[in-house]
């Protein structure tokens, strides 16, 4: 298969200088140098998905920027931000299988930078608001987040979505509570292809109980 050539072109921070070699199994890799002056061996995936813009001062100034003493850090605002960034994008963080893990993402425009995410969110109305996403299967953006209260998360979660069963629709919550279901193991049961059917009415199996 033929290599396309991509000298000149620019991804992110980076320009291509020249071929460097061709791997049967990762394809082309592109001798690449950087707005800061360094030089980058990129693979042609990576320069097109826009996984690798520079050749990792980008990613050092991202960290920076996290870090930074600016004035905000340790506000609800910030640690709001933070603990967004984490559970969308650390696998080792807690409910990360509920964020990133069913591929919930932070947009770049917030991810990289606090300022535009106090920008477009405003001030934390009380301690009572949370960051809530109005669509609750797409990712934290300023077109899809505003502060809410946990009263009204919970009338946007997916657990309140609608279902259909026995000529009847009724949300999650309701259909849980007739069949004396947590709403959470009903949730469950639908994420991971149960039938409507047999995820109201198989019955949760008891914890065996040990006697000594």
């Amino acid at each position: 298969m033929p290599v396309i050539d991509l000298t000149g072109k620019r991804f992110g921070r980076l320009t291509v200088l020249h071929l460097h070699e061709v791997s049967r199994s990762r394809g082309a890799r592109w001798q690449c140098r950087c707005d800061c002056g360094n030089t980058a061996l990129v693979y042609r995936k990576e320069l097109r998905n826009g996984d690798t813009q520079s050749c990792g001062c980008l990613h050092k100034e991202q960290l920076q920027e996290r870090n930074t003493i600016h004035g905000l850090c340790g506000t609800p605002e910030h640690n709001v931000w933070l603990n967004m960034i984490t559970r969308c994008t650390q696998p080792s963080a807690q409910n990360f299988e509920f964020y990133g893990g069913r591929g919930i993402k932070v947009c770049a425009r917030w991810r990289d930078d606090f300022r535009s995410f106090l920008a477009d969110m405003g001030p934390r109305p009380s301690p009572n608001h949370w960051i809530d996403r109005i669509d609750s299967d797409g990712d934290y953006s300023p077109e899809n987040c505003r502060w809410s209260t946990r009263t009204e998360q919970f009338r946007n979660r997916r657990s309140n979505r609608l279902i259909e069963y026995a000529n009847e629709t009724k949300t999650m919550v309701e259909w849980a509570e007739a069949f004396g279901l947590n709403p959470m193991t009903l949730q469950w049961r639908l994420d991971h292809g149960w039938s409507v059917h047999d995820a109201l009415t198989i019955p949760v199996q008891a914890k065996k109980v040990s006697c000594s």
